[in-house]
């Protein structure tokens, strides 16, 4: 996954949220000084100085907001994998194409916005059926594991998706404010479902589809399992299996 993108996606949102309250600092101290301020050529200078200065930080905080939108419009919606920023409750802030087509069913962005995973797996399973949308049964709630260890995780999701399998190498990570509070989470979501359902083809064939043993350690070339996943992921995939869905989407 492309870290690069990653980093720019925690940066928008974590300087501009410290430009935005730095500038409503500036602003609430010339609000103090405006009800002080008297006649005298000292107060009006030091009233002009905090205006100017109020007014680079909001141009600033413009700039950066520009700059960043660019990035990630050109290269965070168009990105391979699936991208995504939410708050601590679970609303996403931004989802590029990637993860609004292929998981949410969502279309456009502003569609999106505001919205959580409960809201479009519903929507999924309205549309396609249970049996064919099931995304995050396998799963548990990685958005609050990773706010709760309040550090950078990373997980293995699985699930039928619009009537395909998908599994999921995501990274987890957490965006925090200037006080250090937690205020949002981003993520990233790797498609590596062909790569891993190809392993398992092979090492049925080669263990006559009998056997589960070291699937972790067979997977370990695409992606680190933790211990019992490697189960769980041959059980998805024998599943997907039984319903003809293991051939390249």
């Amino acid at each position: 996954m492309n870290c690069n993108i990653i980093s720019k996606i925690k940066n928008f949102f974590s300087v501009g949220c410290n430009l935005i309250k730095t500038a409503k600092e500036i602003k609430d101290s010339t609000d103090s000084l405006h009800r002080k301020l008297d006649t005298s050529l000292s107060g009006k200078e030091e009233w002009d100085k905090l205006e100017r200065k109020l007014q680079e930080k909001i141009e600033e905080a413009k700039d950066y907001a520009l700059a960043n939108r660019i990035t990630l419009e050109l290269f965070g919606e168009e990105h391979p994998d699936m991208l995504w920023m939410k708050k601590v409750n679970g609303e996403y802030m931004w989802a590029n194409k990637k993860i609004r087509h292929g998981l949410l069913f969502s279309g456009e962005l502003k569609d999106t916005i505001g919205k959580n995973d409960h809201y479009f797996g519903a929507q999924a399973v309205r549309k396609f059926g249970s049996e064919n949308h099931d995304f995050g049964a396998y799963c548990y709630g990685s958005d609050e594991v990773t706010i709760g260890a309040g550090t950078d995780m990373t997980f293995i999701e699985f699930g039928f998706s619009g009537g395909f399998p998908l599994i999921l190498d995501v990274s987890k990570h957490c965006i925090r404010d200037k006080q250090g509070n937690i205020f949002a989470t981003s993520g990233s979501g790797k498609d590596i479902t062909d790569r891993i359902f190809k392993l398992l083809k092979l090492h049925c064939n080669s263990e006559c589809a009998n056997t589960i043993t070291s699937i972790e350690d067979i997977l370990s070339d695409v992606v680190y399992v933790k211990e019992g996943e490697g189960e769980a992921i041959y059980n998805f995939y024998m599943d997907a299996i039984k319903r003809g869905g293991t051939d390249e989407r």
